[in-house]
């Protein structure tokens, strides 16, 4: 074989493997065209304004929800940060936020303090579920790495527990102060998995390169080209989400937008972002992906309260989850919710676990309730009350066990990568056509070998023979030193 061939071969030998290796380690080919399901019918309103109505309510409504029946052992609650500067600015942008982008204003520190009071109204002074004082046993507050959404977590533990319930001998005024856990926004896969798979990506792509997502753009192309010209950027339909944001904000917030942008505009950037919302997680892989893992979370918050885990390893009787609209609108998916309101700002879903117990007054049932917005919720698998132990086979049913694997962050071979897009397959498919072009261009280039003995071999020898004494010769004519005279003489004679 020769030194070409043996290049050859090598070469292929590493794009099969890299082909490969790019099979295991890439994400999960989930993504189809044109999936959007045809029978998600979501009520969507994304409005934006403050729901200072909800913040308000008396607690005495949220408990005519259902008649409560059992003991009320454990609450969570996950809620959405508080009203916000806008996360994105564009060239010409022509408001001025130097507070920074993304933060929490003091309109969304009250909208949470008022929350956390709300709470404590219903669960510490009515139902006296937990103490009035903070206690690591029974409290506990989770929330994303965003400012906003541990800054909202603060505000609703400071009216959960106001000044007056600290400690003596602690802060001024008895201030209680209560931890707030956050995980690394790129290690997060509980409350912000959707955002950390790469597979759900592939998702959100191929919906993009839909013909649903087309026609919209097409809808939209006269705003998007008005927007641009206002903004000084080209307007994709994906980011009228933001521009709509930011009118918002500016009107909120009393700060100067532009003048350009009509009501017409505005009623119409409404509008798409509304479908911008209610597609975010269409595909029913989605919710799978981005919300399976919340879902699981919960039920295994309120398994820690089953008749044997008392005492010391019992679970906490009140977590509060911190996070934002694509958190909640990922567990609707997971969940397969179709009627629900796009969360607001500082709007909750919720969930109630109480214990039945047995004529000899033993534990024989738990059951789980679930509100939105103080509403009673019901989705297909649950409605607004179910048996802890459906609860919990639902949430085991929804999340990928190897969640990992599926959304593609690990190389390791899971029964997915089969069933979704054939990658092993197509992978080598793919390197047998590659092997096949670089041998027949190993063929182009390579010469043949031809045998030393042949008369086609000598006479190739011959040629090159002559062709490497020329240089010799020229080269000795240049630059060997000239004879002396007497030696010209002697080779005369």
């Amino acid at each position: 074989m020769t030194k070409q061939h043996t290049t050859a071969s090598a070469t292929l030998f590493v794009l099969v493997v890299v082909v490969v290796i790019a099979a295991f380690c890439s994400p999960v080919a989930l993504a189809t065209r044109d999936s959007y399901p045809q029978d998600r019918h979501t009520i969507v309103d994304v409005d934006g304004d403050v729901n200072e109505k909800a913040i308000q309510k008396e607690i005495d409504n949220v408990a005519e929800h259902a008649e409560i029946d059992g003991e009320l052992k454990a609450v969570l609650v996950l809620t959405r940060h508080g009203d916000r500067t806008p996360v994105r600015l564009f060239p010409k942008t022509a408001s001025e936020w130097p507070e920074g982008l993304g933060q929490l204003t003091p309109l969304g520190m009250k909208q949470h303090f008022e929350l956390g009071q709300k709470f404590r109204r219903r669960y510490i002074d009515k139902l006296h579920l937990f103490g009035p004082s903070y206690n690591a046993h029974e409290v506990y507050a989770r929330s994303t790495s965003k400012e906003r959404t541990l800054m909202s977590a603060q505000a609703f533990m400071h009216g959960l527990f106001p000044p007056g319930s600290g400690p003596d001998g602690g802060l001024p005024g008895n201030l209680q102060l209560v931890p707030v856990h956050a995980e690394a926004t790129k290690e997060d896969k509980v409350l912000l998995g959707y955002k950390n798979c790469p597979a759900l990506d592939s998702l959100k792509q191929g919906l993009r390169e839909g013909q649903q997502w087309k026609v919209m753009e097409n809808k939209t192309q006269s705003l998007r080209e008005k927007l641009s010209q206002i903004y000084g950027f080209q307007v994709k339909l994906k980011d009228i989400n933001s521009l709509n944001t930011l009118s918002k904000c500016e009107r909120i917030h009393n700060r100067t937008g532009h003048s350009g942008i009509s009501e017409d505009m505005k009623a119409e950037m409404q509008e798409v972002t509304s479908w911008l919302f209610k597609n975010k997680f269409a595909h029913p892989e989605m919710g799978r992906l981005g919300g399976g893992n919340l879902l699981h979370e919960i039920a295994k918050v309120f398994a820690k309260h089953l008749g044997k885990n008392q005492g010391k390893n019992a679970g906490h009787k009140f977590t509060l989850l911190s996070a934002h609209d694509g958190t909640i609108l990922a567990l609707f998916a997971a969940m397969s919710a179709q009627n629900f309101t796009i969360p607001k700002y500082a709007e909750y879903l919720h969930f109630e676990l109480y214990e039945h117990k047995d004529s000899n007054g033993q534990a024989d049932k738990y059951t789980v309730r679930m509100f939105y917005n103080d509403a009673p919720f019901a989705v297909h698998e649950c409605q607004h009350k179910c048996t802890l132990g459906k609860f919990t086979a639902w949430a085991e049913k929804v999340r990928y066990e190897n969640w990992h694997e599926v959304c593609g962050k690990t190389c390791a071979w899971s029964p997915a990568t089969l069933v979704y897009g054939m990658r092993i397959e197509i992978a080598i498919a793919g390197a047998l056509v590659a092997g096949m072009i670089l041998m027949f261009l190993g063929q182009k280039v390579c010469s043949p070998s031809v045998p030393s003995s042949s008369p086609a071999a000598k006479k190739n020898n011959k040629n090159n023979d002559k062709a490497a004494a020329k240089p010799a010769a020229k080269k000795n004519d240049n630059n060997s030193p000239k004879p002396s005279p007497s030696t010209q003489k002697k080779a005369k004679k």
